[in-house]
C-alpha cells in the first residue's frame, strides 16, 4: 500500500521524490506556482497534457494516420486531445474494462 506523499518546498538539498516515502524534500526549482483563479484539479493536469504533448511532438505523425491509442487515463487522453489538436486523425482509444 502507498502512503500518501506530503510535499515540502526547501531552498537546499537534493531533491527526492518517491511515492514509498512519508514526504518528499523538493527543491525550489522543482515547484511552479500555481496562478490566481486556476482551480487545483485543472493544475493537476499540467503534467499529464504536457507528457502527452510531448509524445505526440516527438512521434512526428502524418495528418492522414490512423492511430491507436491504448489506455485512457490522464495521459492516454491527453494523447488524444494532442492528437485532435493537430488535427491527426482518425483516433481510436482501447482502454481495459473489467465489466
Amino acid at each position: 500500500m502507498l502512503k500518501q506523499i506530503q510535499v515540502m518546498a526547501a531552498d537546499v538539498g537534493r531533491p527526492v521524490a518517491t511515492s514509498r516515502q512519508a514526504a518528499a524534500l523538493l527543491g525550489l526549482s522543482l515547484l511552479f506556482e500555481v496562478p490566481n483563479g486556476l482551480a487545483p484539479k485543472d493544475a493537476a493536469l499540467t503534467e499529464p497534457f504536457s507528457v502527452g504533448a510531448h509524445a505526440v511532438a516527438r512521434a512526428n505523425v502524418p495528418k492522414d494516420s490512423v492511430v491507436m491509442v491504448v489506455g485512457c487515463g490522464p495521459i492516454g487522453l491527453a494523447v488524444i486531445a494532442a492528437l485532435k489538436a493537430r488535427g491527426i486523425g482518425p483516433v481510436i482509444g482501447m482502454d481495459y474494462s473489467p465489466a
